[in-house]
Order: structure tokens, then sequence, then C-alpha cells
């Protein structure tokens, strides 16, 4: 999560990949408020994609997070990030609707890209009987 640990990561990509530039890096799995305090920081990761963006190393900023969703509503109010991934099967259904409700307010004024993830792999998951790890 940090300035130069992200840069690494991006550079190595980019030569395993054989390409000069990602159309989307994320912030992946974000869950306190002290992965929030470090990827915010002056050294963190996020100053490191906007430097990445401004040389054209990548496109879009996005973030994911599959545990509390405060912390991705705090991230969205600190910085506009072009996508967000949640997680929302792990909530009780109240509560997933509640979540959505609120991330999706929060996102109308912010022309933010949501997507939730393994929605129709995990009702697929129930529904075949299969249990724990990957199945696929």
């Amino acid at each position: 999560r940090s300035y130069e640990g992200t840069m690494f990561l991006l550079n190595d990509s980019l030569k395993r990949l054989k390409t000069d530039h990602l159309d989307l890096l994320q912030l992946h799995d974000l869950r306190t408020e002290e992965d929030l305090e470090e990827i915010f920081s002056g050294s963190g990761a996020l100053r490191a994609l906007k430097d990445a963006r401004k040389e054209g190393k990548i496109k879009f900023i996005g973030i994911t997070g599959h545990h509390d969703p405060q912390i991705l509503i705090s991230a969205i109010k600190r910085y506009e990030f072009d996508t967000v991934l949640a997680h929302w099967i792990r909530y009780r259904f109240s509560f997933v609707l509640l979540y959505i409700i609120i991330l999706l307010a929060s996102f109308i004024h912010k022309y933010i890209a949501m997507y939730l993830w393994t929605a129709l792999s995990s009702v697929i998951k129930t529904l075949l009987g299969k249990t724990g790890g990957h199945w696929f």
C-alpha cells in the first residue's frame, strides 16, 4: 500500500504483460481505517496511482472491499475513484439492502462504476451444493 511498492508492482506487471498501460488498477481489499490512512498518505498507493495515470500507465483507478462497507464509503468520500468492487454476498440480506442503498447514494453525484463481486457465482455454488474454496 506504499508508493514505492505500488510503483514496483505496476511496472513489474507492465513488463510481464508486455504492455505500456493498464485500463484499470485497483487498490484491493481495503479493510480498515488504517488501510485508508496508508493509501491516502503522501507516500501511499493512491499518490502512486495518480502519478501513474499522469504518465499514461493506467487509465482508471479503483478500489475493492470485501468486509466493511463503511471503509468503501469513507474511501469514496475522500477521493473520486473510477470503480468500486464490492462483495455483498457475505452480508445478511437486510444489511445488503442498506449497504447497496448507501453505496449507490454515494455514487450518484460522482459517476463511479460499481460492480458486485461473486453475486452470480455464489448463487450457482449454493445451488450446486459446493462448499469452501474455489470450485470453478
